[in-house]
């Protein structure tokens, strides 16, 4: 039984690096930076489900932390807002209205402080 389970993990960790070989090298591969940065343009767009559904792809990144508790703080969930504020080390902006703050954040990720 357990001889059959690491062959099954093992050919399944052979499937992905095999996957991982055929990316070519010159491929772009999107940044976090890239990602955090259109989050920030859909929300300002209103586009609340798909800023939310890319933040939370880096859940350990600050910036991202940064702009989910904004995300929350739209949609009017400030307990939840204000965890992400923590998390971030952002709670000097609790209280900033949420498109300036925005636009704070995209300048912020634009001048390379992040990455």
């Amino acid at each position: 039984m357990l001889i059959g389970a690491i062959r099954v993990w093992s050919s399944r960790l052979s499937e992905r690096v095999e996957s991982n070989r055929r990316i070519p090298h010159d491929s772009v591969v999107p940044q976090p930076n890239d990602d955090l940065l259109r989050a920030v343009e859909l929300a300002l767009a209103g586009e609340w489900d798909a800023a939310h559904q890319l933040v939370q792809q880096y859940e350990d990144d600050a910036m991202a932390a940064w702009i989910h508790a904004v995300l929350h703080k739209i949609e009017g969930d400030l307990g939840n807002a204000q965890y992400w504020y923590r998390y971030a080390g952002r709670m000097d902006h609790v209280a900033d209205e949420p498109c300036a703050e925005l636009i704070a954040i995209q300048a912020e990720l634009t001048t390379d402080e992040h990455g």
